[in-house]
Order: structure tokens, then C-alpha cells, then sequence
């Protein structure tokens, strides 16, 4: 895939270095990132560390932070996945293993169409 944009993932702190970085961008989605969209429409509301803790009992990451790095992945880069909320608009929290409530997040239709057709994993 090629983004027209790269430079929406350059840091405003260092834009120079920073957006010839976000040039060499890989926006190719992975099997990992898959497996973590999967678990989101297999949960349909989740926060990150539910999500990572997920990912790390299926084996596909060791530990937890590598599980919460590849949902921030996607949430970052693609349009995957979107704020779950309640019917006044309102973002979702969700009271997480640890027993700390965080923000509760969902596959949008692009998501959910990526998930379930494999003719569509080519990111636009």
C-alpha cells in the first residue's frame, strides 16, 4: 500500500526528522493485527488491555505491552476500529482485569469488513 499522506504519522515536536520517518512507514497489515480485529469482533466492546490480554493467551504475542502496541497499531493507522459508545454518543469505559476502567473501543464496518472478507485486507 501506498499512503499519499505519510506525513500524518510524523511527531509535530520534530516535524523535519519525523515525517521522513513516517515515509518508511509499513502500513501492511499483519497476521497479529488481524488476530487482534478478530478478538475485538469476537468480543464486540473492548479496551486495549482486554484486547492484549486476549492476544497474549492465544499465543500470538508474549506479553501484554507487545498486545496493547499492536491494538495502538491499528487504532493509529487504519480505520479499523472506532470509540464504542453509548446511545447518547458518549465513549464507553470498561472495568479491565486489573480492575482500572479505560476507554472501550469496537470494529468499525471497515473493521468488521477486513475480519470476515479476506478479499478485502488490501489497505486503502
Amino acid at each position: 500500500m501506498t499512503d499519499d499522506q505519510p506525513w500524518r504519522y510524523a511527531r509535530h515536536s520534530d516535524p523535519e526528522t519525523s515525517r521522513r520517518a513516517a515515509e518508511r512507514v509499513n502500513l501492511k497489515i499483519t497476521d497479529r493485527h488481524l488476530h487482534a480485529l478478530g478478538v475485538l469482533l469476537d468480543l464486540d466492546e473492548a479496551t486495549d488491555d482486554m484486547i492484549a490480554a486476549r492476544l497474549v493467551r492465544d499465543g500470538i504475542v508474549q506479553r501484554h505491552e507487545q498486545g496493547r502496541r499492536i491494538v495502538r497499531t491499528i487504532r493509529d493507522r487504519y480505520d479499523y476500529i472506532e470509540p464504542a459508545t453509548d446511545i447518547d454518543g458518549t465513549q464507553l469505559e470498561l472495568v479491565n482485569e486489573s480492575g482500572n476502567t479505560a476507554l472501550a473501543w469496537r470494529l468499525s464496518m471497515h473493521g468488521v469488513q477486513i475480519v470476515l472478507d479476506p478479499t478485502s485486507r488490501k489497505v486503502k
